[in-house]
């Protein structure tokens, strides 16, 4: 199945602050994010449908309002988790940073620009380098 997620695939890690960020506000939204994705609402249902990336036998069942599903191949395990596992899992490749970026884009969410780790690091330890270098 080809998810609408239309922004380019990265190879850098996801930033932990726009991780958490998108976690919380899809929360209880994985109905409408999963459509804006290009999800069929047939398999959304709750109900016993038919997976649309293996072909196994599928069930959305946002128990706890994180999007949980699961899916039982025909010729492997079972499949389940959340709804960043669901977005990976009908994305076909899509690792769980491209999934994070989807579900951001389907909520509106933009990724801050590269902020480089180094620099951060270097911030974190500076006071601690100045008060031994006295």
């Amino acid at each position: 199945m080809q998810l609408k997620y239309t922004a380019p695939r990265a190879s850098r890690r996801v930033d932990p602050e726009y991780r958490d960020r998108v976690r919380e506000m899809s929360s209880g939204r994985w109905f409408t994010i999963l459509q804006t994705l290009g999800v069929s609402a047939q398999i959304l249902t709750g109900e016993v449908a038919t997976c649309p990336e293996c072909g196994g036998s599928f069930k959305f069942l946002n128990t706890r309002d994180r999007g949980e599903f699961i899916c039982r191949e025909p010729r492997s395990s079972d499949i389940y988790g959340d709804g960043f596992a669901l977005v990976r899992h009908l994305g076909g490749d899509l690792g769980f940073d491209d999934a994070v970026r989807a579900v951001g884009e389907a909520l509106g969410q933009r990724e801050l620009s590269d902020r480089a780790p180094e620099k951060r690091a270097h911030r974190a330890w500076r006071g601690t380098i100045d008060r031994w270098a006295l």
